[in-house]
């Protein structure tokens, strides 16, 4: 049974056959740090305890602002995922996966993909 929870901003959930965590947003998505603190929130919860690699799909978000895009990389959220795999793929989502790994920092290992199966694949190496 595959566990989920349901933000404001999307879904979570934790595929039990690979030991990936996903995000995916709803389409028109804007992350600001208040969704990205109830989306953390979310995610460690349905974490419990245990750190997962998680596939992030960007390509509904329409945008994030500085503080959301500094609280994923930061050191809160190294706490919950072990690696961040970004899914883009559209123009937008592009650019916001390369800006956020650009300018922000992250305290895990982050890198942007064109495909679910590349991310997959690399996050792979990240499953304890």
């Amino acid at each position: 049974m595959t566990k989920e929870i349901i933000t404001a901003t999307g879904k979570y959930w934790i595929d039990e056959k690979t030991g990936i965590a996903w995000k995916d947003h709803n389409p028109g998505t804007y992350s600001t740090l208040e969704t990205a603190r109830a989306d953390l929130a979310a995610l460690k919860a349905l974490c419990d305890g245990k750190r997962y690699p998680l596939l992030c799909d960007l390509r509904n978000l329409k945008g994030t602002d500085r503080d959301a895009r500094q609280y994923f990389a930061g050191g809160e959220a190294a706490e919950v995922y072990s690696a961040l795999a970004l899914v883009g793929g559209t123009p937008m989502s592009n650019i916001i996966g390369n800006v956020f790994l650009a300018i922000s920092g992250t305290k895990t290992p982050a890198k942007l993909f064109s495909d679910q199966e590349s991310a997959i694949e690399w996050l792979k190496g990240f499953i304890r």
